[in-house]
């Protein structure tokens, strides 16, 4: 029966000042590898495809 458990572990939400800190942290990585917010579907649909095989 131990095959048919499932195990949640509750998150913390981080505030909203670590959350746009670390939106911020993400855009300017983006911005440093010259990525741009039209190529996000792309790399979306990149990752995905590779996904499932």
């Amino acid at each position: 029966m131990a095959d048919d458990m499932i195990i949640m572990k509750p998150i913390e939400l981080p505030s909203i000042d670590e959350f746009k800190a670390q939106l911020d942290e993400a855009r300017e990585w983006a911005a440093s590898v010259g990525y741009k917010e039209s190529d996000v579907n792309d790399i979306i649909k990149s990752v995905r495809k590779r996904k499932r095989g």
